[in-house]
């Protein structure tokens, strides 16, 4: 079945993610005192409906967002706080979909369009970065919708790949 609606794909993806944090009995450690993730995505056409957007999260709860163009107008950068539970969330999805060990680039060779997402994770004294382009990568996907579950309805970041079923897709 093709998901053709942006906020129904956002909504399928956020019940697999509420789904398989609660089906999970794994514990991961404590969020590293050095946890950092930084997840950026952009358009990669002119005249995209959202421009460039980046949000940083750090292991004491520190957001900032970056400002973005969005369909109703450019919303500016923003510092926020969230709560240690939502680290540790955050921090859980990095652990359980083996973040580390993705490869550093998932590519659709056959788009020449469309956009990118990147994650780049600190912890435990270890860096690691991925990016997407034009591609689904679910267990990429899933932390990005752990991240987008801790922002602002308004804020979440986009990428085509959370929304364009026609897209391949790879688990890892």
């Amino acid at each position: 079945m093709l998901i053709k609606n942006k906020a129904c794909r956002m909504i399928c993806l956020a019940a697999a993610f509420v789904l398989w944090t609660g089906a999970s009995a794994q514990t991961i450690d404590r969020v590293p005192d050095d946890f950092k993730i930084v997840l950026s995505a952009s358009p990669r056409v002119p005249g995209a409906s959202f421009g460039s957007q980046t949000v940083e999260i750090t292991a004491d709860g520190a957001v900032w967002l970056s400002a973005v163009r969005t369909p109703e107008g450019e919303l500016l950068a923003v510092d926020l706080k969230i709560s240690p539970a939502a680290v540790e969330r955050i921090w859980q999805a990095v652990a359980k979909h083996d973040f580390f060990n993705l490869q550093p680039e998932y590519r659709d060779p056959e788009i020449y369009d469309g956009d990118f997402a990147a994650l780049t994770v600190w912890a435990g004294q270890r860096k690691h970065q991925v990016k997407t382009v034009n591609i689904r990568v679910l267990d990429f996907d899933l932390i990005t919708v752990a991240v987008n579950a801790e922002l602002p309805q308004d804020r979440v970041i986009v990428y085509n790949a959370l929304f364009i079923p026609e897209y391949k897709e790879v688990q890892r």
